[in-house]
């Protein structure tokens, strides 16, 4: 056997490798498209919480574009509303699915000490 061929193989394994990995990526030439509804950042204060229907009851700051300030009830997975609490001030998504019910998701606690910060 000639000496090159395990050069040659190793060759062609890479072209292989190189092939597979550009035919993995996105054909659009960017990020990923978002899946699913759109989604909105809100900061709000929880003002009531219904473990029964899964929903928390929100005092929301005007999300621009979208939405004025009210109050409005948001269907929350179980983490987010095992934490919640009345008086509580939060962030986190909005979004409406098909039905036209509105959830809240990625809800985090605000601190305002530490928002003053950022701001």
């Amino acid at each position: 056997m000639p000496a090159n061929v395990p050069v040659r193989l190793f060759g062609s394994f890479l072209a292989v490798i190189l092939l597979g990995m550009t035919a993995c990526q996105p054909r659009h030439g960017g990020a990923a498209e978002p899946e699913g509804p759109p989604r909105y950042p809100v900061r709000g204060q929880i003002l009531g919480i219904s473990h029964e229907r899964r929903t928390l009851l929100v005092d929301h700051e005007p999300i621009p574009g979208y939405m004025p300030q009210m109050v409005m009830e948001f269907i929350v997975g179980a983490g987010d509303l095992a934490v919640a609490r009345e008086g509580m001030t939060i962030r986190g998504e909005i979004y409406e699915d098909e039905a036209g019910e509105f959830h809240l998701e990625k809800m985090w606690p605000l601190d305002a000490v530490a928002e003053a910060r950022v701001e």
